[in-house]
């Protein structure tokens, strides 16, 4: 007879025993998972909090964890995934493997363990504050052991733990209540060890967020706590009353807290506000909490029993004529290099009808209460005809907390032939308080159950195994076989270079000025210019980092399609892109590859001199790589720049018009302020008569210009002249006035009256009565009738006056000239012609003309030559003067007009 043993095996990816937890940076736990701030949260995956360090944690292996809001629907963890993983060993979190790496890492709470920081995450939509942390093997990164499970960011419900924590926002209150399993019997928890806390158990609270008003129901966490969160406070004082009430489950009483006042303790170093208060009536505790509390409320606590739990397994056995076939799942697996690809296999076998069936096995009854239970028999049977002995199945004591094992045996009559191809079988277990329970095993006597073989995936290419079953005996068709095919994929890898640059533009002004002038009256003038040229500044732009982003695939089998990101560490914004990187050609060393180029820009200016980071980052999807993403780097500095703009500037200069000519080429300079200056002259000829204007531009290369006027004017003869205006005026009168006499008879009036034209003044007159001979004559002037004789009168007797009081051989320098008048010689072919005001004064009308003819055809004389050759044309008294035409007397008037206002040019 042939004995066969049915053996069960687990999936390849199987689901993940253990539980994860957040505790503060010492792997110490926070009472209702609440903290201050994101950097207070962290990792750790070993024991439950309460349990001692030698309990079950975690699987070993690689895991990727991330942060996301409590209903998974938003990823909250800001950087890759592959910056998210750590290795598990013994249970507990022994490293932190993520690249690069940015998470904090602080101590576990046992030891060889660490804990990792969970940040850097965003904060939370969730109004309570409340996240959500999860693990899971690298393994089940987007492939779940368990068909049809929801996937988050690739993490699979089958697959990870979570553990819901929440971080204080201001302004609201945290209510924190825990549920403790009360052995003792007596109301008080005796420490974690002997009165564990119960996860999972109801409890309902209201006046708290989320409360539909008939209360909001919830349950203690993994840890055996729960949270909630108030954000509303309607009491006067600027409280909210919060009642909490646990639900009962079947078999458990509640035994805390007591009815009565109750105290409210500080979920962290903070305390209760004074006006928080606490009681407890009927098993409900009512409490009024404040904004920002964050309070531990009274534990719940209840004691009871719990049934017995049975297990069981079946063996079959019996002796047949045997056939064989074997089938597999699949006959190709894809996975990562060096990673496990597990095959299901199944062996069928036929036989006749055969005899002598049986079945044996064990029987396990665990009691899970802390005191023993006796008198406890246990039984057996399948109810197909068989007989069924469990050894040693009655008067049985389970001790506490501990598990009994019993083997039983079912045994067939040997005049039974067949037996159903499926069975149940079913252990039960009773005891003296009349519970029972019972334990069933299905067997299935012609088909062995799928069994697995694991093989290790070849590196980057794929390999061929074949599997045989056979049943012992001999014969041809008593082995089947199946091949299948593993291929393993290894992680791309990226490689970059970066190059920086930027411009460099210099800006540049210029200013022109006129800095003196050398006017003679006739010939060539001369001005001097000063052209500064100035370095206004210095401006960096366009700063950019270029190059290659180069990935590549050592696969021979399979192409992959990433989708690259890369980025600077000194604030710049860079470009990417998705490309293919084919496979490498199989049995070819040169790997596939593909490069991308990229371009890093920047709005403002980065860091001279120090080094940075460019990093390129590949990330793909549907591979089967260990990983989905692979990262390179290049440093990088910007120094000096690549491209200089304006770095000199050549002046040119253009004068009155003229083509330019080239001053000199200035280069810049890196230090602040600079500036060069040219300085040079122009010669021009001095007008004929009143004044040009010259125009100087200054250019620069770069851009920008200057421009100066200078107005050269043909200088008239400062000859210290007055007016008739000021002849008539208090001053010019008080100088007359006060002038000599000899024998009474003013000395002014007698020197006047050598001319022909004043000879109308009494010899006789008095300086008082030259004074208003003067004034009347002045006041008489008129350009008006036939004549200009008024005028022409008043105008040259103005000139005589200046002539006799600039004198001191005659009236003496009264008026201050310079030197005598009468001797300054006037050039009669440019004069100007004056418009007369009111006042007695005159300005150049801008029209310049030729008064020899006044004057006898002479192109110049003196002004004391002009005084006699005037009064040579007139009668005594001047009635009759140039023969009374008056454009000639208009040409004397201008020339003594000219004189008196200091308009007129010398030769």
């Amino acid at each position: 007879m042939i004995g066969l043993t049915l053996v069960t095996s687990a999936p390849a990816a199987a689901q993940v025993n253990g539980a994860i937890f957040t505790t503060d940076s010492s792997g110490t736990q926070v009472n209702g998972n609440i903290y201050q701030s994101q950097a207070d949260v962290y990792l750790d995956g070993g024991p439950q909090p309460n349990a001692p360090c030698s309990a079950g944690g975690l699987p070993n292996g690689d895991y990727y964890f991330q942060v996301t809001d409590p209903s998974g629907s938003v990823l909250l963890s800001t950087d890759a995934v592959s910056q998210r993983e750590v290795t598990v060993s013994g249970g507990l979190i022994a490293a932190y493997i993520g690249s690069p790496a940015d998470h904090t890492i602080g101590t576990g709470k046992c030891p060889g363990s660490i804990s990792v920081a969970l940040a850097p995450f965003s904060d939370t939509p969730n109004q309570g504050g409340e996240y959500k942390a999860w693990m899971t093997p690298v393994g089940s990164y987007n492939i779940c052991s368990t068909s049809g499970s929801h996937t988050t960011f690739g993490f699979c419900d089958s697959d990870s733990k979570t553990d819901n924590f929440k971080i204080h926002k201001s302004g609201q209150a945290n209510v924190t209540v825990c549920k403790f399993n009360d052995l003792s019997d007596d109301g008080v928890r005796n420490g974690d060890a002997l009165e564990p806390l119960i996860p999972g158990w109801p409890i309902t609270a209201t006046g708290v967020d989320g409360d539909p008003v008939s209360g909001l129901l919830g349950n203690t966490d993994q840890d055996g706590c729960g949270s909630f969160t108030v954000s509303t406070f309607s009491n006067k004082d600027g409280t909210q009353t919060v009642t909490l009430a646990e639900g009962l489950l079947t078999g458990f009483t509640q035994t805390a807290p007591a009815d009565g006042t109750c105290s409210l303790a500080g979920g962290d170093s903070s305390t209760p506000n004074a006006n928080d208060s606490c009681s407890v009536s009927g098993g409900v505790i009512t409490l009024s909490v404040s904004p920002d509390d964050n309070v531990i409320a009274p534990s719940f606590g209840n004691a009871g029993t719990a049934p017995l739990v049975v297990s069981k397994n079946a063996y079959t056995s019996y002796k047949y004529n045997w056939g064989i076939k074997k089938s597999v799942d699949k006959t190709e697996i894809d996975t990562n290099s060096g990673g496990s690809a597990t095959f299901n296999y199944t062996v069928s076998v036929t036989h006749d009808a055969g005899g002598g069936w049986m079945v044996a096995g064990a029987i396990s009854v665990y009691n899970p209460n802390t005191t023993d239970v006796t008198g406890v028999t246990v039984t057996d049977a399948i109810g197909d005809g068989s007989t069924c002995t469990v050894a040693n199945g009655s008067g049985i004591t389970v001790p506490a907390t501990s598990q009994v094992d019993l083997a039983y045996t079912c045994t067939y009559p040997s005049s039974q032939t067949t037996v159903p191809d499926l069975a149940t079988n079913t252990a039960t277990a009773s005891w003296t308080d009349s519970s029972s329970n019972t334990q069933t095993a299905t067997l299935s006597p012609t088909t062995f159950p799928i069994y697995s073989h694991t093989f290790t995936a070849p590196t980057a290419t794929c390999a061929s195994y074949k599997n045989t079953a056979t049943t012992g005996l001999t014969g041809t068709d008593q082995s089947a076989s199946q091949t299948v095919k593993v291929c393993g994929a290894s992680d791309l890898t990226v490689s970059k270079d970066a190059t920086p640059s930027f411009i460099r533009t210099y800006a540049w002004g210029i200013q022109k000025t006129a800095t003196s002038q050398t006017v003679p009256n006739t010939g060539s003038a001369t001005l001097n210019y000063n052209v500064k040229v100035t370095e206004t500044g210095i401006v960096d732009s366009l700063w950019q980092v270029t190059g290659t982003i180069t990935v590549i695939n050592s696969n021979d089998w399979e192409d992959i399609t990433v989708t690259i990101t890369d980025a600077v560490n000194d604030g710049g914004s860079c470009s990417g892109g998705g490309v293919q990187v084919p496979a490498r050609v199989p049995g070819q060393p040169v790997p596939g590859s593909a490069t991308l180029t990229y371009t890093c820009t920047y709005t403002s200016q980065p860091a001279y001199n120090a080094t940075a980071t460019n990093t390129a980052t590949a990330a793909w999807s549907g591979a089967y790589t260990p990983h989905a993403s692979a990262w390179g780097s290049a440093g990088f500095s910007f120094t000096s720049p690549t491209s200089l703009l304006n770095q000199s500037t050549t002046v040119t200069d253009s004068f009155n018009g003229g083509t330019g000519t080239t001053l000199g080429t200035v280069w810049a300079s890196n230090t602040l302020p600079f500036s060069y200056t040219y300085a040079y002259s122009n010669t021009i000829p001095v007008p004929a008569s009143g004044c040009i204007t010259v125009p100087n531009t200054g250019t620069l290369s770069t851009g920008g210009s200057t421009k100066v006027n200078v107005q050269v004017c043909r200088p008239a003869a400062k000859t210290g002249a007055l007016t008739m205006g000021y002849w008539q005026n208090k001053n010019g009168q008080a100088i007359i006035t006060n002038g000599a006499s000899t024998n009474k008879a003013c000395n002014s009036g007698t020197w006047l009256r050598h001319y022909a034209p004043f000879q109308d003044l009494s010899s006789t007159s008095t300086c008082t009565q030259v004074a208003s001979y003067v004034y009347n004559v002045i006041k008489a002037a008129n350009s008006s009738g036939a004549s200009m004789n008024a005028m022409l009168k008043a105008q040259m007797l103005a000139t005589s006056l200046d002539v006799y009081f600039s004198d001191s051989t005659l009236g003496g320098n009264k008026i201050n000239a310079p030197a005598p008048i009468g001797g300054v010689v006037i050039d009669l072919t440019e004069v100007c012609s004056v418009s007369d005001q009111t006042n007695g004064t005159g300005t150049c009308s801008g029209t310049y003309i030729n008064t020899s003819v006044a004057f006898g055809g002479a192109s110049s004389m003196t002004v004391s030559g002009l005084l006699t050759y005037a009064a040579s044309q007139s009668n005594s008294g001047g009635s009759t003067w140039h023969a009374n035409v008056k454009s000639t007397q208009f040409l004397a008037k201008d020339t003594f007009d000219a004189i008196n206002n200091q308009l007129a040019y010398t030769p």
